[in-house]
């Protein structure tokens, strides 16, 4: 299930893709949703990051002055079990533990006590829903999201002290450190995803924190336009146009900041160009070339932030090796690009996933394979490129890299084959394995779109003979099921499909069609089938 926490949502875990329209690049991307409360998880066994995090926006929203560390004066949870009101009975209730033997829920003390907890070895590496325990302090929280890029700022959840609610603010990163607060991971969080979806741009698209989308395209005048939703899943305003002169191609990369503003980034003469906003909604700033000896871009750009908050671009070039090019400091100009491969081949557009240290790897198409490299620390030299799993030749199109089940990355192509192809970590961290056909009909072209839920099952979608179609895994980790033709009336689509999270938690696709359209179609209810495909 999705979640919407105080005004800033929680975010659809998904790999948005590019599709063109004759010269016009779109992309849609996730709706935020909010759900009612209702658990997925038992009592003691396996929950996801979103529950969590949606148990614990239900309780401070629910109950006002309950702060107690009397177990006689626990309050039900949203199925009825009752839990302490103070900070460590929270965290119990939030993560759905059992009572100890006493009748009692955990406290600071051994909140680590029982097996089924990690520390992680600094504050950097928390991901949503982990806890922030101070042992000899006497306090635990629970850890929301980064407030800010440079991750120095968070948003926590927490009961905190007597005569006080439930609150979900903004703490210093800093002062928790300064107190030996450490990371406290619950093993059977079964969600284990470091990419948060802001980490690394979108092709065309960003969502705000409320769930409104806006959309940015390259269009055939050679500009850069955008439009938006008037409100959270309502209809789009019309298209604006951001840039003059024309001259700019491909897709644009899009990257929302934590206070909900926008940078865009383009190809435009060989050169990546971008602007940006200075104020949430409002207009975009004089569109510039970014960093210094940055010309001979040949491939779309690839944005993600990376260390301290400072947003890195990544791009292949004419020579035909991949350069990258980083902000200053967070939020600064940018330096010089820098080569970051060598030998060329290098081609298309860069995938790329950011560790919870920050870590950037990247994943590029050459001579018919996917070859990767990544940083061994945060804004380090990344290592020796090389190529990525076993019998891995025949790649046609560029990657798509995401983080599937128990932190491993998988990448997803289609091949010379007409046939889409993956390829997963062993382990989290370590090699990958064989390459692995996914299909065996053929006819399959460009770029797959990707999900990933909750539990890390993956589905994949294709275009193929004009129509999109997907196939998903039953269990995170396994076979994927039977590939078919998604929805019904598919107009002729040309472009590369986008797969989204929509309302209720429905999966939409869209895809670029013939007379300068966007088809799309969407789930009629969560995991169910498609329906009619419309155009737009």
């Amino acid at each position: 299930m999705r979640y919407k926490s105080n005004g800033l949502g929680r975010k659809a875990l998904s790999i948005f893709l590019a599709f063109t329209v004759a010269s016009l690049t779109f992309i849609i991307a996730d709706i935020r949703m909010s759900l009612p409360v209702q658990a997925s998880s038992t009592v003691g066994g396996s929950i996801s990051r979103t529950e969590v995090l949606t148990r614990a926006e239900w309780w401070v929203n629910t109950y006002g002055v309950i702060y107690s560390q009397n177990q006689n004066d626990q309050k039900p949870d949203p199925d009825g079990h009752p839990y302490r009101p103070d900070c460590s009975g929270f965290i119990s209730m939030a993560w759905h533990l059992p009572k100890k033997s006493d009748g009692w829920d955990r406290n600071t003390g051994d909140l680590d006590a029982f097996g089924d907890t990690t520390y992680l070895s600094n504050l950097g590496e928390l991901l949503p829903g982990d806890a922030i325990l101070g042992k000899s302090y006497g306090h635990v929280a629970l850890f929301d999201r980064w407030a800010n890029p440079s991750r120095t700022e968070m948003w926590i959840y927490d009961e905190y002290k007597s005569g006080r609610e439930g609150r979900h603010i903004i703490q210093s990163r800093s002062w928790y450190e300064s107190e030996g607060f450490r990371g406290l991971r619950y093993n059977k969080i079964t969600s284990m995803m470091p990419d948060a979806p802001d980490a690394v741009s979108r092709d065309g698209v960003v969502v705000s924190s409320s769930g409104r989308i806006s959309v940015y395209a390259v269009r055939a005048d050679g500009d850069v336009w955008g439009r938006s939703q008037e409100s959270p899943g309502g209809s789009f305003n019309a298209w604006q146009r951001l840039s003059t002169g024309g001259g700019f191609a491909g897709q644009v990369a899009v990257l929302r900041d934590d206070r909900d503003r926008v940078a865009l980034y383009a190809r435009r003469s060989g050169t990546i160009f971008g602007a940006s906003q200075q104020e949430v909604g409002g207009s975009f700033g004089v569109w510039g070339p970014i960093g210094t000896n940055g010309a001979g871009v040949t491939g779309d750009p690839r944005a993600v932030y990376a260390s301290e908050g400072r947003i890195a671009i990544y791009a292949t070039t004419s020579s035909g090796n991949v350069s990258g090019v980083t902000q200053t400091q967070a939020g600064g100009g940018f330096g010089s690009w820098q080569q970051l491969t060598s030998g060329g081949g290098y081609m298309g557009k860069p995938a790329a996933v950011v560790d919870s240290q920050q870590r950037v790897a990247l994943y590029v198409r050459r001579n018919g394979m996917v070859y990767g490299a990544s940083q061994s620390q945060a804004n380090g030299s990344f290592g020796t490129w090389a190529a990525r799993g076993v019998d891995g030749a025949g790649v046609a199109s560029d990657p798509v890299a995401v983080y599937g089940v128990g932190g491993r990355i998988a990448i997803y192509v289609t091949s010379t084959a007409g046939n889409v192809a993956g390829v997963n970590q062993v382990a989290a961290g370590g090699e990958f394995g064989a390459w692995q056909v996914l299909t065996s009909t053929g006819g399959y072209e460009g770029r797959p779109a990707v999900l990933v839920d909750e539990q890390g099952r993956v589905a994949v979608y294709v275009r193929r003979s004009g129509a999109i179609y997907g196939a998903s895994q039953p269990e995170a980790g396994g076979p994927f099921g039977a590939w078919a033709a998604r929805g019904t009336g598919s107009p002729q689509l040309i472009g590369d499909p986008t797969a989204v999270y929509g309302v209720g938690d429905r999966i939409a696709l869209y895809a670029a069609a013939t007379n300068d359209s966007i088809g799309g179609v969407s789930q009629g209810e969560a995991g169910g089938t498609f329906g009619n495909w419309i155009v737009l």
